[in-house]
């Protein structure tokens, strides 16, 4: 059940007080580690010197096992203080939601906008003030890329199935706060250098390909060969050597040739070792991540379907991981001066490193862009749920599988602040359906269609809309023809790429069961008598199709539509009020054709001369 902000305000006092015990226990055991410190030098000297070595010896013993005392006690305190700290942050985050503040320094997702995507750009799905900014409580690269995708509406599972998973994550408190806290350490081994971040990204990145560059070409027979061969002729030369079998220049030799074989090979193992230097620092934190998941019980078919995936097979996924971290780091022992010159020349140990990556690939390769996808969509999915606790008054949709429908009573644009959202009734419930919405300027027509558009794409996200009461088809898409821009790239004008986008909407009707239009003063890169005909015909076309239509014309006259379309066509209107010199927008939909009109009037006000 959903959790109040009065609640939130006492976890967040305890979590608070967690945080200041934590943190003058690490200052305590830092003092006390620095004075054992100089006491066990202190008592070293004194048993050099001392006529007593004895007693000093045992207080020098003494002083380095407090050393160590005090030391564990110390990592121990930096862990929970730094773990009560992530939870103090990520309830502060909750209870800002609760409060209508979004302004958390969560990323835009700028860098996920298409224009060519049928609404992404028109409903402001990614960019400043954007939905993803509004729900990014992601920490992750991999987070950030299965959020952008759920948006675009890649791979969406039913609306009930969605609803039921975001719901059930969004009750999970204490399962989203361990969450948190092992995405916040995740975070936290992110390099600070932006060179090596982006390294990093592009590295975790390629676990979900199928053969990531890093484990592609694994060593062959004739390495195998030579790797045994060199082990054995090693191991041979170290024993008589130590025996006094053999003198130590057969010793030397060996080496050496061994050196040369590791020279022709270390080309590839070094490119292996460096492709995920940075990414291996993070394995650990990702299987914190996956073992949590793993021991989540989800109710829901869609959390059930995510788990599986991470348990099935012979090992668990945080197994999988913890092995492959175990494997990178026996690689990077090479790092060492002196167990490169030693060790890992005498027996070859980065060809045995080298093979025992290759092998857990082989193992276990086919998984791991299944276990990072599972991962990163609940993260996304856990974000989402996030956003939807702290939107208690947003309404759930309701499915109407039976019906070409969409109905919102109380309607309001989600990314508004709550207390300068004005709220309209909409009601689209027949196949076909055109509304003819008019206006003057700046009185919300656009916020209008905005808002319908993401009540639909928020409804298939499984998240509550703002709205009183919504009804829909379960599999309501969203094509929009709203903001589009002449291209001097594409050498194309305004109206060529209105009219190529108007034909790229027309087209997807036919990849859903029925489709939300929007279209907002399309054509208007043409002369007014085209721009009629032109949209006349477009909007005749809908009303045979399987299309809902929202338009928002400044065309007093497509009005007609409603007379030749009566069970259609209805028409509707935004309006303004003058007070002197000033207008003022109710921003309330009203039945009919707008009345009156305001260009001049905002011109006017705006100074330009010869209107008076």
């Amino acid at each position: 059940m959903p959790i109040d902000r009065d609640t939130l305000q006492r976890w967040l006092v305890e979590r608070r007080t967690r945080f200041e015990r934590w943190r003058r226990d690490e200052r305590r055991a830092t003092t006390l580690a620095v004075g054992l410190l100089f006491f066990s030098f202190a008592s070293a000297v004194a048993a050099n010197n001392s006529w007593l070595p004895g007693a000093w010896s045992t207080w020098l013993t003494g002083s380095l096992l407090a050393l160590a005392c005090a030391t564990t006690w110390r990592v121990r305190a930096t862990r929970r203080r730094r773990a009560a700290r992530y939870s103090v942050e990520w309830l502060e985050s909750a209870i800002a939601r609760l409060e209508d503040r979004f302004d958390l320094g969560q990323p835009d997702g700028a860098e996920y906008g298409e224009d060519a995507h049928p609404f992404a750009r028109d409903l402001d799905l990614f960019g400043s003030g954007s939905l993803y900014e509004r729900v990014a409580a992601t920490h992750t690269v991999l987070g950030r890329d299965a959020l952008a995708a759920l948006l675009r509406g890649d791979d969406l599972a039913p609306l009930v199935d969605r609803q039921a998973l975001i719901r059930e994550l969004s009750e999970a408190w204490e399962l989203r706060e361990d969450l948190e806290l092992a995405w916040c350490t995740l975070r936290d081994r992110n390099p600070k250098d932006a060179r090596e971040l982006d390294r990093l990204e592009r590295d975790t990145r390629s676990l979900l390909e199928p053969a990531p560059a890093w484990l592609a070409d694994p060593p062959g027979p004739l390495l195998t060969r030579v790797k045994w061969i060199g082990t054995s002729l090693g191991t041979l030369a170290v024993i008589g050597t130590l025996t006094h079998l053999w003198p130590f220049s057969v010793l030397l030799a060996v080496w050496a040739a061994l050196l040369g074989v590791l020279a022709l090979v270390s080309g590839p193992v070094g490119q292996r070792m460096g492709a995920f230097e940075v990414l291996r620092s993070t394995f650990e934190a990702w299987s914190t991540v996956l073992s949590r998941l793993e021991a989540w019980q989800p109710e829901s078919a869609e959390g059930r379907r995510r788990v599986a995936v991470l348990q099935e097979g012979s090992a668990t996924a945080s197994a999988v991981i913890r092995q492959l971290k175990a494997r990178a780091d026996r690689l990077s022992w090479r790092r060492n001066t002196f167990f490169a010159f030693t060790i890992n020349v005498l027996w070859l140990w980065d060809l045995h490193a080298w093979a025992s990556l290759a092998s857990w690939w082989r193992q276990h390769g086919h998984r791991v862009p299944l276990l990072f996808e599972a991962a990163a969509r609940l993260e996304a999915e856990v974000a989402l749920a996030s956003y939807a606790a702290g939107v208690p008054e947003a309404c759930t949709p309701e499915a109407a599988p039976d019906s070409e429908t969409f109905e919102a009573e109380g309607l309001a644009h989600p990314l508004l602040p709550r207390s300068e959202r004005v709220a309209n009734d909409l009601a689209l419930t027949r196949r076909g359906e055109v509304a003819l919405i008019t206006g003057s300027n700046m009185s919300g027509k656009s916020t209008f269609l905005r808002a319908a558009g993401l009540a639909v794409v928020m409804a298939r996200l499984g998240l509550p809309v703002a709205a009183k009461r919504c009804r829909l088809h379960p599999e309501l898409s969203v094509v929009t023809c709203m903001r589009v821009e002449d291209s001097l790239q594409r050498g194309a004008s305004r109206f060529f790429a209105e009219a190529t986008r108007l034909v790229e909407c027309v087209r997807r009707l036919d990849e859903a069961p029925v489709t939300l239009v929007l279209l907002d003063e399309i054509l208007a890169g043409t002369n007014s008598h085209e721009r009629h005909a032109a949209t006349r015909a477009l909007l005749n076309t809908l009303t045979g199709r399987s299309a809902l239509t929202l338009v928002a014309t400044h065309d007093l006259a497509l009005a007609e539509l409603a007379e030749a379309h009566p069970e259609l066509v209805w028409v509707g209107h935004f309006r303004d009020e003058a007070r002197g010199d000033e207008m003022v927008f109710d921003y309330r939909l009203r039945p009919g054709v707008l009345p009156t009109t305001n260009a001049i009037r905002v011109l006017r006000a705006l100074g330009l001369p010869g209107l008076d």
